[in-house]
Order: C-alpha cells, then sequence, then structure tokens
C-alpha cells in the first residue's frame, strides 16, 4: 500500500482515442466514412455543441489503506471510470472556448487564462472527490483523493484540418474583396478622367459652333440693322445682283 504521503500518477486512457480509432481515421475517406462505432472514441461533446479532446493524469494518494486494499485490482480501472465521467459532466458544462484555455500552447501565456486553467482543473478534481466521497459513503470507497490533475485540451484532428481551411478560405476571400475594391476604384477613376475629357471636348466643341454661327450670321445681323435704319435702299438688290451669278454657278443650270 502506498504511503499515505505518496502522491500516484495516472493517466487516464479512457478519454485518449483509441488505436483502432486511429488507424480507422488513417484509412478513412469521405466516400468511406469511419464507422459510428469508432467515430467518438477519445471525443467529448461540450455544452455549446462542439468536440474536444482531453488528456487527463491525474494525481492521488491514499487516504483509507483500509479500502484500497479492500478494492485491490478494481481500484484504478474505478478511478480511470469516474474520472471520464466528470470529464464529460465538466465538459458538457461549458462551451469550447472555456475548455480550450487547457491547450498546450496556452500554457505560460495571460494571467487570465492560467486562471481560468485552474478553475477548469479544480472543478474537475472536485468533481471526482465527490463521486470518491459518494462511494465512500455507500460502504465502497477506493480509499483515495484526488490531489491535482493535469488537463491538455485540443480539438479533433479533422476540426483543425477543417479550421485551417476555412482560415485559408477566408483570407483568400478578404484578398479577393481588396482586390476587387482596388479594381473597381480604378475603373471609377478612369471612368471620371473620360467623362471628364468627353465633357471638356464637348466644351470646346459648342465654344467653336457659337463662334461660327456668330461669324456666319454676322453680316445678315448687319444687313439687318441697315434695313431697319433705311439708310440705304439699294443695299438689298446690289447684294442680289452680286451674288445671284454665284449661286446660279453652283446649280450648274436652272429650268
Amino acid at each position: 500500500v502506498p504511503a499515505a504521503d505518496r502522491v500516484s500518477e495516472r493517466r487516464i486512457e479512457n478519454l485518449l482515442r483509441s488505436d483502432v480509432a486511429q488507424q480507422a481515421d488513417r484509412v478513412a475517406s469521405f466516400a468511406t466514412p469511419i464507422n459510428d462505432a469508432l467515430a467518438g472514441s477519445g471525443y467529448l461533446l461540450t455544452g455549446d455543441a462542439g468536440v474536444v479532446q482531453l488528456d487527463v493524469r491525474v494525481f492521488y494518494n491514499v487516504t483509507q489503506p483500509y479500502g484500497f486494499v479492500l478494492q485491490g485490482e478494481h481500484v484504478l480501472p474505478a478511478l480511470d471510470r469516474l474520472v471520464t465521467r466528470s470529464a464529460v459532466a465538466l465538459t458538457a458544462a461549458r462551451d469550447l472556448d472555456t475548455i480550450l484555455v487547457a491547450r498546450p500552447e496556452l500554457i505560460g501565456s495571460d494571467s487570465q487564462a492560467a486562471e481560468r486553467r485552474e478553475r477548469l482543473r479544480g472543478d474537475l478534481v472536485q468533481g471526482i472527490n465527490q463521486q470518491l466521497a459518494a462511494l465512500s459513503a455507500t460502504g465502497q470507497g477506493l480509499g483515495l483523493e484526488v490531489v491535482r490533475v493535469d488537463v491538455q485540451s485540443s480539438l479533433p484532428g479533422p476540426a483543425v484540418n477543417a479550421f485551417n481551411a476555412v482560415l485559408t478560405a477566408s483570407q483568400q476571400a478578404q484578398k479577393a474583396v481588396a482586390n476587387a475594391r482596388n479594381d473597381a476604384a480604378k475603373l471609377s477613376q478612369a471612368a471620371t478622367q473620360q467623362a471628364d475629357r468627353t465633357v471638356e471636348q464637348a466644351r470646346a466643341q459648342a465654344s467653336e459652333r457659337l463662334a461660327k454661327a456668330q461669324a456666319d450670321t454676322s453680316a445678315i445681323a448687319s444687313l439687318a440693322k441697315v434695313q431697319q435704319a433705311g439708310s440705304d435702299p439699294g443695299l438689298l438688290l446690289r447684294l442680289y445682283r452680286e451674288r445671284l451669278p454665284n449661286i446660279l454657278g453652283q446649280a450648274g443650270s436652272v429650268t
């Protein structure tokens, strides 16, 4: 029997994905998916319908040698079941983000993440010890007390690949949107410049036409003023005689 001050460690294999399931993962495909019996191995459902994997190591000491010896070879399998049950209840009561604070890459990060990790571990220890106490109350105690747990959480491999694919697609979409906006800005600028040139050309042509029209009608305007003044009664007859030969020459023949 281990001494009362000796802390023993046990990794909970029940929470890990089985070797058979891992082998099935390697050969599974969209056309031939893994069967339902193996699909859920090592996965726990979170309160927000997410899926997470937990790698749990339990540190315990023997507090009741009599109960420990009495249970004998059943102690550790029973401990595995209790820890598994507590882990299932723990994940079901939390969302995925709350559980993922126990990811290995976040170890040593900000103090808030460390506080959430400690709360997660503390709740798991409390849940396990409550079940151990319940067994002891019925006379079936294991003689153990859990003093600490180490928890590492992770996403399933397919989920990681899916998240990476979504992230890549999102980045590509953002890049495509940025390129489209740049192209649209260039087209808008080119269209504005073309419109400005068209307006300037139209104004120039209008000015030219106005000047030509004014030049073409200046003689008629002058003639009208003379006629109104009555200062030269024979002006129309002289103009008729001067310009009639040119008009007839352009006509070619007159019948």
